[in-house]
């Protein structure tokens, strides 16, 4: 008998739990700059439901990840991030494409806060996750013509210097 509701209480929480996780993002406050420290968990998560899941049009969880991370991005006094010219010309306005590189940016940045001040490596480090996930057919990601390059460049072990040659 014990068991059993033990069992049972173990279930209604592992529910409860898988419940609150994406669909909360928008709940989290970023007003103060103490905020989007305290938020870093949660922006990680958000990068993990993007970096982790196939792209699907009308996905309110994924768009609401991206925002999220938007929003902390630009927000973030500890933290700056920007896109470069050869960054416009490889999402050509893909919003989903450009998401991505935005979670990549911000996974690279919060697991390895050493690069984070350096752009040349974080960029790097964006792109390996971006080109990973571009190439897993199943994730439904459709790379411009010059992302495509990109993901060849780093087959060949060659994307640092496609990046910089650019």
């Amino acid at each position: 008998m014990k068991f059993k509701i033990v069992l049972a209480a173990c279930l209604f929480t592992c529910a409860i739990a898988s419940a609150q996780t994406s669909a909360d993002f928008d709940k989290v406050t970023l007003e103060q700059k103490a905020d989007y420290k305290t938020a870093e968990p949660q922006v990680l998560e958000a990068t993990q439901l993007l970096l982790n899941n196939p792209i699907e049009k009308d996905n309110v969880q994924r768009l609401r990840a991206t925002s999220f991370i938007m929003k902390w991005m630009t927000g973030t006094p500890d933290y700056t991030f920007a896109l470069s010219e050869q960054d416009g010309k490889v999402f050509k306005k893909d919003l989903d494409i450009t998401g991505l590189y935005f979670a990549a940016m911000v996974q690279a940045c919060l697991q390895n806060p050493a690069d984070c001040g350096n752009d040349k490596a974080l960029r790097l480090q964006a792109y390996k996750l971006l080109i990973a996930y571009v190439s897993q057919p199943g994730n439904n990601a459709k790379p411009s013509k010059e992302l495509k390059k990109l993901v060849e460049a780093e087959k060949d072990g060659k994307l640092e210097g496609a990046l910089t040659s650019r």
